[in-house]
């Protein structure tokens, strides 16, 4: 039996999943306000981290930058789950 999938099991993965480079393909799907939109996102980010901003520009454009300002974290809601186990839901929400 597989052990259960935690909380921070969850929030880990969708931290990686954030902090993972976009794909050449992702890139040229883009149309030129999104690009502007993600460019200017992915400057924010690096420039907020003082000390580290020439190796966070040398990491690319990530699938955060991608976020366009559009979706924040709003919380977590429980449930009670089969065998002792409780469900969370991952609440999202538009800023």
């Amino acid at each position: 039996m597989l052990p259960p999938v935690t909380l921070g099991d969850v929030l880990y993965a969708i931290h990686q999943t954030m902090q993972t480079q976009i794909t050449h393909r992702e890139w040229a799907e883009l149309d030129e306000r999104e690009e502007v939109a993600v460019g200017k996102a992915y400057q924010r980010r690096y420039k907020l981290v003082a000390g580290h901003e020439s190796r966070l520009a040398a990491e690319g454009v990530k699938r955060v930058d991608y976020l366009f300002k559009k979706v924040m974290f709003a919380g977590l809601t429980r449930k009670n789950g089969d065998q002792g186990y409780e469900n969370l839901k991952l609440l999202v929400k538009s800023r």
